[in-house]
């Protein structure tokens, strides 16, 4: 099966906010779920996305497509230029015990995968893995020697999929539970070789 790349565009905002919400297991709803009256979470990543000059704004989105038909995206960029970014003022601050354990989960200098997720219609049929290698060889291009990501470690098999692709767990750290998250257990930070 062909896969094709391109860049998202601004038609893509909802579907990079659908992948955005799968990839994040739930943090999504925590962070924004009554959030802001009037809002949904979808609502507002949607906004999110179309801030521009930021590192999550849509222009970091990758689509990719069989034979016409969209399969799946990815949203990547420099870890390091999320210290540009402004505040997320949507999520209350009554939430971010949930979110304690993230801080400094990251690894500083490389490129991150903030997003990848496959259409339901082409897992298991290599789409996902086109997607991360393509993300990977722009890194590579960009001058990068690492690209890392956080995994749910209870996602089996994403997790296996990032394994065989050279990622390895650098860090783990707890899941808060709560009742919006599809997983329990680590949050692993993984990285490979680029």
């Amino acid at each position: 099966m062909e896969v094709s790349i391109r860049p998202a565009t601004p038609a893509d905002i909802g579907d990079l906010t659908r992948y955005q919400m799968a990839s994040y297991g739930g943090y999504a709803e925590v962070m924004y779920d009554d959030a802001v009256p009037g809002l949904s979470p979808r609502q507002i990543l949607e906004m999110r996305f179309e801030q521009d000059g930021t590192t999550f704004h849509f222009a970091h989105g990758r689509m990719a497509e069989v034979g016409g038909e969209l399969a799946g995206g990815a949203h990547a960029y420099p870890v390091d230029d999320e210290s540009d970014d402004p505040p997320d003022h949507f999520i209350p601050r009554d939430r971010l015990y949930y979110f304690a354990p993230l801080e400094g989960l990251t690894l500083p200098g490389s490129y991150y995968l903030n997003v990848i997720s496959v259409e339901s219609a082409f897992r298991g049929q290599g789409v996902g893995r086109r997607l991360l290698e393509h993300v990977m060889g722009e890194g590579r291009e960009a001058g990068f020697d690492k690209i890392s990501l956080l995994a749910f470690e209870a996602n089996s098999a994403a997790v296996g999929l990032y394994r065989s692709l050279g990622f390895e767990e650098l860090k783990r750290r707890p899941v808060v539970p709560h009742p919006a998250l599809m997983h329990e257990g680590s949050i692993l930070l993984m990285a490979a070789n680029l």
